[in-house]
């Protein structure tokens, strides 16, 4: 790795550390990092300088404006083309909507409305991830991807086989419900959205307290015409449906 390449690479770890960790001081991301003071104080300066970190009033370094405008570029077309269903579905099921899409081996919440009816509600931080086999939207789109991507991203897992059950289970229906996964007391139910090719791109569903959770059998319909709505926008066309093939089947 060449002189530059590695200051580019320190410069988004450093990044990386203050979303994922939190905000800290110069010195507490360069001993995270294992960087020395004055290589941690020239990268910052210069984040701080193209506004991708910004000082607090507390002297540590938080993620900068510059970051959210870019973050607002990724995937436009998809989220320009989700957002009104995104939009339907809170103010239909008065819970939060979340549009996620694969990154590697992982789903990203990329888009997503929140109900303000509800006191208490469930709010994805913008650019929140975790591993494809986890929860709704995760599953969502892991469950359609070619053999090979699905094997790459159960090799990390000690036992594949619940997650495999899962995925089966998540082909079976046409849609993804997940359960105390990511947070304790938190359901989801997302479908996968596909673009003109036939390929899923991501997901698209919602996420609510268990308490008031909506059962599948009223839930899931919707949440399926959703993402075929959000995939003919793309291009996508559905198959024509055999009279004895569900494309959906609710439990």
């Amino acid at each position: 790795m060449t002189d530059y390449a590695k200051t580019v690479d320190q410069a988004l770890v450093l990044l990386g550390s203050i979303a994922h960790d939190g905000a800290a001081s110069a010195d507490a991301l360069g001993g995270r990092l294992g960087l020395g003071r004055m290589a941690t104080k020239r990268l910052l300066r210069a984040l701080d300088h193209h506004g991708f970190v910004r000082r607090d009033p507390h002297g540590e370094y938080v993620l900068g404006a510059a970051l959210f405008e870019l973050s607002t570029q990724v995937e436009p077309e998809l989220r320009r083309v989700a957002h009104p269903g995104l939009e339907r579905l809170a103010d239909r099921f008065g819970e939060t909507a979340v549009l996620s899409v694969p990154d590697r081996d992982d789903a990203v919440a990329i888009d997503q409305v929140p109900n303000d009816s509800q006191i208490l509600r469930v709010h994805y931080r913008p650019g929140s991830r975790h591993p494809l086999y986890l929860a709704a939207h995760g599953r969502a789109i892991l469950a359609f991807l070619d053999p090979g991507a699905i094997e790459r991203v159960l090799a990390r897992l000690p036992d594949p086989e619940p997650a495999r059950d899962q995925l089966d289970e998540t082909r079976r229906l046409g849609y993804a419900i997940s359960t105390d996964e990511l947070q304790q007391g938190i359901c989801g139910l997302a479908a996968p959205i596909r673009n003109a090719a036939g390929c899923v791109v991501g997901s698209i569903g919602v996420v609510a307290p268990l308490y008031r959770f909506p059962p599948a059998s009223y839930l899931a319909p919707a949440i399926y015409e959703s993402a075929a709505t959000v995939g003919m926008a793309l291009g996508w066309r559905p198959r024509r449906p055999d009279p004895a093939d569900h494309l959906l089947r609710v439990t």
